[in-house]
C-alpha cells in the first residue's frame, strides 16, 4: 500500500525531526554548558577554599597565639608576677611581631589586626601612665614624709625650749620659726604639684 500524500507525510516527518532535534539541543545544551561551568566554578571554589583554609590556619596558629600571649601578660601583670617595664617590653615585642606579620594584609582581616595592635598600644600607654602615677605617688609620699618630719622637728624644738636654760629664748624661737617656714614652704610646693 502506498501513501496517498507522500509529500505532506515527508514534510511532517521532517518537521517532527527538526523540532525533536531542536528540543534535544535545548535540553542538552544547558546540561553540557553547566558541566563545563561547574568544573570551572569548582576550581574557583577549591581555590577560595584553599585560601580560606590558609587564612583559618593563620588565625588559629599565629593570631590566636599572639592574643593569648597578650592575655597571659595581662594576667601576669595583675598577679604582680612581672613588673611594669617587663610587661611593656614583652607587650611591645608582641605588637611589633603582629605588625610585621600582618602589614601586607589589606582586607577586613588586616583591619582586625590593626585594631588589635591599636588596643595593645593603648594598653601599653595605660600601663605607662599607671606606672608613672605609681612613681609619682611614691614621690608624693616621700615629700609628705619630709614635711611631717619638719613639723615633728619643730614640735621637738618647741618642747626643748622649755628645757633650755643656757640658750637665749629668742634665738631658739627664731630657729623654730625658720623650720616652721621651711616646712610651710614645702607644704605649699607639695600643694602646687597636686593641682
Amino acid at each position: 500500500m502506498k501513501a496517498l500524500n507522500t509529500k505532506e507525510r515527508n514534510s511532517a516527518i521532517l518537521k517532527f525531526a527538526l523540532w525533536l532535534l531542536v528540543c534535544v539541543l535545548v535540553i542538552s545544551l544547558p546540561v553540557i554548558i553547566s558541566s563545563f561551568i561547574s568544573s570551572e566554578k569548582q576550581n574557583v571554589l577549591n581555590k577560595e577554599n584553599e585560601n580560606l583554609i590558609e587564612d583559618i590556619n593563620f588565625e588559629r596558629d599565629y593570631f590566636a597565639v599572639q592574643i593569648q600571649k597578650i592575655m597571659d601578660l595581662m594576667g601576669s601583670k595583675e598577679a604582680n608576677k612581672i613588673n611594669s617595664e617587663t610587661f611593656n617590653a614583652e607587650l611591645m615585642n608582641v605588637v611589633n611581631d603582629i605588625k610585621k606579620q600582618t602589614e601586607q594584609i589589606q582586607e577586613w582581616r588586616g583591619d582586625m589586626y590593626r585594631n588589635t595592635t591599636a588596643i595593645a598600644e593603648y594598653l601599653l600607654s595605660a600601663n605607662k601612665v599607671m606606672s608613672s602615677s605609681a612613681d609619682s605617688k611614691d614621690k608624693q609620699l616621700s615629700d609628705l614624709n619630709k614635711i611631717i618630719l619638719e613639723f615633728e622637728s619643730c614640735g621637738e624644738n618647741l618642747v626643748d625650749l622649755g628645757d633650755e636654760k643656757k640658750r637665749d629664748i629668742y634665738a631658739a624661737l627664731d630657729e623654730v620659726e625658720e623650720q616652721f617656714n621651711r616646712a610651710l614652704k614645702m607644704l605649699n610646693n607639695y600643694k602646687s604639684t597636686l593641682r
